[in-house]
């Protein structure tokens, strides 16, 4: 099942505060940014963050780890949209324990800015 525009507009909406936020389409899946970095992406109408040790801290007892493709690397699944100051927390922590995305300049083509919450 591929992801909707709702779903991801919806993530983008909630994480607005954490900084710039935009997706890349990758056959159904998104690739998801924040200023300019890789943090994870969306699949399944479900959302999915690159795992750091800040995250792993934050998320505790919620933590889980899934590998999304055979030989692929794991993700943190985050089941819980609902509290917005605990989403900007964890994206935050996680964008600053990632390195710089390396194709930043080819993503910064294709990407599709989705911060504003009204859709517009």
């Amino acid at each position: 099942m591929a992801s909707s525009q709702e779903f991801v507009r919806f993530v983008c909406a909630r994480l607005n505060r954490a900084g710039t936020i935009e997706f890349v389409n990758l056959f159904g899946d998104y690739g998801l940014y924040c200023n300019g970095k890789s943090i994870g992406l969306i699949r399944d109408d479900c959302l999915y963050l690159k795992p750091t040790e800040p995250g792993k801290r934050l998320l505790g007892r919620f933590l889980e780890e899934v590998v999304l493709t055979e030989g692929g690397k794991p993700y943190y699944r985050i089941d819980y949209l609902d509290d917005e100051d605990e989403l900007v927390e964890l994206v935050r922590a996680t964008w600053s324990a990632l390195p710089q995305s390396r194709s930043r300049k080819r993503r910064q083509q294709t990407a599709e800015p989705v911060c504003d919450p009204s859709g517009h």
